[in-house]
């Protein structure tokens, strides 16, 4: 017993370092700022992350994961002061990084630095050009933050197996969504109709986000939970996956996300497609005679009413209209970061008091942005052809980095090789998502909705600047 005190005694010390003590004030000051009595309920939280604070990778993990899985509807509060917490705690960890003399900044692909000089340069010519220079500045800012926080998960990325641990983060931040939303279920004693109608319809959840949201967090839960299943043979650790995936799975029929369920089906056969040929050939006819069975009854009666295609032809197509009547006046330039809302009425092609515009009035309160339910033409409304232009350049460089790192890695390391065409699928996914959702890509630095994506891809671009890195030292 001695001897395991003795060493684990260097952990213990870690903790009243100057260091730990600096990074443990800091972080209760900020908490005490919010609620006096949260900074003494988070000093364990602030504790664990001192105690693990030569863990990098771990530190990671953890805020990945709560950054996604404490959010507004749990407590406001709560998520404000992690969100505070984490970027202090991702600038610390770049700081200590460069004392050590262990931070380095390598060159990134050059599709990105296209994509970032097209992207900010659209932010500010439309807030100039749309009148709107102080809301776009804000945009501007709370943007610039989350892509810094993308570049420190990159940078914080030190060897190949620490590229993993962002990726369990979100894995256990999908598994605690997943948790949430069958107890939901269990709290209304498993009446469907009440759960869709008091859980989701009225938004008035406590303990959920949006079910788009919830939906990205499921998929990106479960093409990697898949993936991770083949690392080992360990019967426990397959049961374990198995148990996630299953979770995740009921997660997803529940909150019942068309958009994501697209997503999911697409990155599925992208993954099998390149990783199982036979499988996907496999899964496409499967998928292939479901659909065909949706013309006949009564599986028809069933997909019109848990797919919701009445509203799907006809909510979407109230808001479709609407967004590109802005857009044909409004294309060049845009209406400025966050502008449509302000500009819609001026353009709708509703009569007030009609139908179709009380049910845009109702969408217009509903959202600040992204009210062209479509990631592309959101990009086109807001920002012009400079947005719409950046939009499709991030689509090209997501795919072409993750495909030169699947190239790169199919022959030395299958493992890597696995998980970033999982993450390349996802990429894939989630631009197919974008057809029919805004959010999840680019959202003026919404953290809960773009952080998964981003994390991805902030794990692809290391992979890739390693396997260049290890092709130029040999």
């Amino acid at each position: 017993m001695l001897k395991n005190i003795f060493a684990h005694a260097s952990i213990f010390r870690e903790v009243f370092t100057f260091r730990g003590m600096a990074l443990g004030f800091m972080s209760a000051l900020i908490l005490s700022l919010f609620s006096g009595i949260m900074a003494f309920l988070f000093i364990p939280v602030i504790i664990l992350y001192l105690v693990v604070l030569d863990k990098t990778e771990i530190i990671l993990m953890l805020i990945v994961f709560s950054f996604l899985a404490v959010t507004r509807n749990i407590s406001s509060e709560l998520r404000d002061v992690l969100q505070y917490m984490n970027i202090l705690l991702l600038f610390l960890l770049l700081v200590k990084k460069h004392l050590k003399k262990e931070l380095t900044l390598p060159d990134m692909p050059k599709e990105l630095y296209v994509f970032l000089g097209v992207y900010i340069s659209a932010l500010l010519i439309a807030s100039v050009f749309a009148g709107q220079v102080f809301t776009g500045l804000d945009h501007i800012f709370r943007q610039v933050i989350f892509l810094g926080m993308f570049y420190a998960i990159f940078l914080l990325i030190e060897n190949r197996q620490a590229a993993y641990y962002p990726a369990y983060g979100i894995i256990a931040a999908a598994l605690f969504q997943g948790v949430i939303t069958i107890y939901s279920l269990y709290q209304v004693n498993f009446d469907l109709t009440q759960f869709g109608a008091d859980y989701f319809l009225s938004l008035s959840a406590d303990l959920t986000l949006n079910k788009n949201t919830i939906g990205i967090y499921l998929l990106y839960g479960l093409i990697l939970s898949a993936v991770l299943f083949r690392f080992r043979e360990s019967f426990i650790y397959k049961s374990l996956i198995t148990g996630i995936i299953f979770i995740l799975l009921i997660g997803m029929i529940l909150i019942n996300s068309r958009a994501v369920l697209l997503a999911l089906a697409v990155s599925f056969l992208f993954l099998l497609y390149k990783l199982k040929v036979k499988y996907f050939y496999y899964s496409l006819t499967g998928l292939l005679i479901l659909v065909a069975m949706v013309f006949l009854p009564p599986f028809n009666e069933f997909f019109e009413l848990y797919f919701r295609v009445e509203e799907l032809f006809g909510q979407r197509d109230i808001i479709t209209q609407s967004s590109w009547s802005l857009i044909q006046n409004e294309w060049l330039m845009g209406t400025g970061p966050g502008g449509t809302k302000a500009l819609i009425y001026k353009y709708i092609p509703f009569m007030l008091g009609s139908p179709e515009e009380m049910w845009i009035r109702h969408h217009f309160y509903q959202i600040e942005y992204g009210h062209a339910h479509n990631y592309f033409l959101f990009m086109l409304s807001d920002l012009g052809v400079l947005g719409l232009a950046a939009s499709l350049i991030l689509c090209y460089a997501y795919i072409k980095i993750g495909l030169t790192v699947m190239a790169a890695y199919k022959q030395i390391e299958p493992n890597l090789y696995f998980f970033s065409a999982a993450l390349l699928s996802l990429g894939i996914g989630m631009f197919v998502r974008g057809f029919f959702e805004w959010g999840g890509i680019l959202g003026y630095g919404m953290i809960n909705t773009d952080l998964p994506f981003w994390t991805g891809f902030a794990i692809l671009i290391y992979l890739h600047t390693l396997q260049i890195h290890s092709t130029k030292s040999a």
